[in-house]
């Protein structure tokens, strides 16, 4: 168990453990919300599903080695 990242903890109530198939993560906020990293960014910055898509390509610029990036 941590502390919450979404809001004060004085008891940790926040966990992260893997899927049955052991392929994906999820997390449990016993105080907030609970779902898959994609919703767990889309919460920690308060933007919607598409923009926490958008946000996780950005920031580990998943890139195919024969695409270039739009400038």
């Amino acid at each position: 168990m941590y502390k919450s990242p979404f809001r004060k903890d004085k008891i940790p109530s926040f966990n992260i453990y893997p899927s049955e198939n052991g392929y994906d993560l999820f997390y449990k906020d016993f105080g907030h919300s609970s779902g898959d990293s994609i919703v767990f960014v889309s919460n920690l910055y308060s933007i919607s599903y598409t923009e926490a898509l958008q946000k996780i390509y950005n920031d580990l610029i998943l890139t195919h080695p024969l695409t270039k990036l739009a400038a």
